[in-house]
């Protein structure tokens, strides 16, 4: 399975690009990054993108035969104390 996952350097994606690596169902993780991530792995694809260019990389139909996770979210220094706890 191919698996396109936005948000991988997050708290959440970086966890779950991690568990992804050792599923052995998933065979490519593609990843659209702001800036590149020091994990190297041969399962990963990466792409250091804009976000409004996915036409930039052919992908016309992103739910076309693959799957699609997004753990885009805000920074934790962003978060107020109250939602941390």
């Amino acid at each position: 399975m191919k698996i396109i996952l936005l948000g991988a350097s997050g708290l959440i994606g970086s966890k779950l690009l991690k568990q992804m690596l050792i599923d052995p169902e998933i065979t490519r993780i593609v990843l659209f990054v702001r800036k590149s991530l020091a994990i190297q792995h041969e399962k990963i694809e990466q792409h250091i993108i804009y976000f409004d260019a996915m036409n930039d990389f052919g992908i016309t139909d992103p739910m076309a035969q693959i799957g699609i996770l997004s753990v885009i979210g805000k920074e934790s220094n962003y978060i107020p104390k109250s939602e941390t706890s």
